[in-house]
């Protein structure tokens, strides 16, 4: 981590919601199935895979029961969300996110255990992130913080 790089955790504030939607379509421009399915077949009923992609985070962002922050200088430079299924205490990572400028300093990292310090904080027992195929890295990260796969998802689409 350089100097002056330091990530400052928090809650998510009201008001952040568009700023965490610009960053995660930045981001998750190489690895999107949204992206995937508009590279195929076009606009989805005249929309770009941008705001299918921000509907998506939107969506869950506001199921998220956390929506965890990493501040750098004040300035949002990483987010990823936590959704509890307390049935079976698993806690779902759904969006993870560090602002491309932020990128390759340990952000991704620090982010995935603060949510994982989270989960525990608050009685989860299990935790439970998805990568496509296509994000290695994410891959990576995922089994070198002790993730083990365990199912592999084919995604389908057809225009009607």
């Amino acid at each position: 981590m350089a100097p002056g790089d330091d990530l400052h955790l928090r809650e998510m504030k009201a008001g952040e919601v568009e700023e965490l939607l610009r960053m995660i379509v930045d981001v998750f421009e190489e690895v999107s199935v949204a992206k995937n399915t508009v590279d195929r077949f076009g606009p989805l009923n005249g929309h770009g895979w941008e705001v299918a992609k921000a509907d998506a985070a939107g969506e869950d962002i506001g199921r998220a029961d956390v929506v965890l922050i990493g501040e750098i200088g004040g300035r949002i430079a990483a987010m990823t969300t936590i959704k509890y299924d307390r049935k079976f205490s698993i806690g779902h990572i759904g969006h993870m996110a560090v602002a491309r400028e932020y990128q390759g300093r340990g952000h991704g990292r620090r982010m995935l255990r603060a949510a994982i310090d989270r989960m525990r904080a608050d009685g989860i027992r299990y935790s439970s992130i998805d990568a496509l195929e296509q994000n290695p890295r994410a891959e990576r990260l995922y089994k070198s913080e002790g993730f083990t796969e365990v199912a592999r998802k084919i995604m389908m689409f057809r225009p009607l």
